[in-house]
């Protein structure tokens, strides 16, 4: 599968030619205290993040499942909010075994763990993901919340359920890159809280009218936050691009 990348530099490249520049582990244990953070998403031409059944699996095509799986091949851990999980009906992450030995061979788990937060408590046990054994899962919920009834299910109780906070227990843990897949309010969470190092955003050559619009779902910041251009890639009339936290 080729991609046009238009920057930087035009070249034929395919989904790890991509990504070669991004190292998800840069700056981790000098200048970031915390994982570095990504996010990735799919957008319709008019800025939509999902289609009339509620999900956004019908925006990207092929090219942008490959993009979706090259970054999960690469990062410690995949943060999801459990509507997300929900909606989306989550697998394991990774259940390719030559995918998994990929991983290995960069010196990472097989399978990247699945982190969620719940302000509420409240975790989606009817994803599968959440029965899965071979998934591990960390769920970060309020203080008191009743244990959860699925066994792969590590549960972290914070006085507040911010990404502050789970950021620093994650770093606590060895993690060292974290992508985030949504959904637009945990989005919204990542960037007030200002942590948000790379964002990968595909976008679809479709318009998909009225219905939950944009990336991130909260108030404006007091002030907005630059970011770089690090790469542009065109395929099948869809954009790839990755934006980065400058410096």
């Amino acid at each position: 599968m080729t991609f046009t990348r238009l920057w930087p530099g035009r070249a034929e490249v395919d989904a790890d030619g991509l990504l070669e520049a991004w190292n998800p582990r840069e700056g981790v244990g000098s200048t970031l205290p915390r994982p570095r953070v990504g996010v990735n998403y799919a957008v319709t031409a008019d800025g939509a993040v999902s289609l009339e059944d509620g999900k956004s699996g019908g925006i990207g095509d092929d090219g942008d499942l490959a993009v979706f799986k090259a970054l999960r091949d690469r990062v410690d851990a995949v943060l999801a909010g459990t509507s997300t999980v929900a909606v989306e009906g989550y697998h394991r992450i990774i259940r390719d075994p030559e995918r998994q030995s990929q991983r290995v061979a960069r010196g990472l788990a097989p399978n990247p763990l699945a982190v969620l937060i719940s302000r509420s408590g409240v975790l989606p046990l009817e994803a599968p993901m959440l029965s899965d054994p071979e998934q591990e899962v960390l769920a970060f919920v309020p203080r008191g919340t009743a244990p959860s009834t699925a066994s792969n299910v590590e549960q972290v109780e914070l006085d507040a359920v911010t990404p502050e906070a789970v950021l620093e227990e994650l770093g606590r843990r060895g993690v060292s890159s974290v992508l985030c897949e949504g959904g637009p309010k945990l989005v919204a969470a990542l960037v007030a809280a200002d942590v948000v190092d790379d964002l990968f955003v595909t976008i679809a050559p479709i318009l998909a009218g009225g219905g939950a619009m944009g990336i991130s779902n909260g108030p404006p910041l007091a002030a907005a936050t630059p970011l770089v251009l690090s790469h542009l890639a065109e395929r099948n009339g869809s954009l790839f691009v990755r934006w980065t936290r400058p410096g």
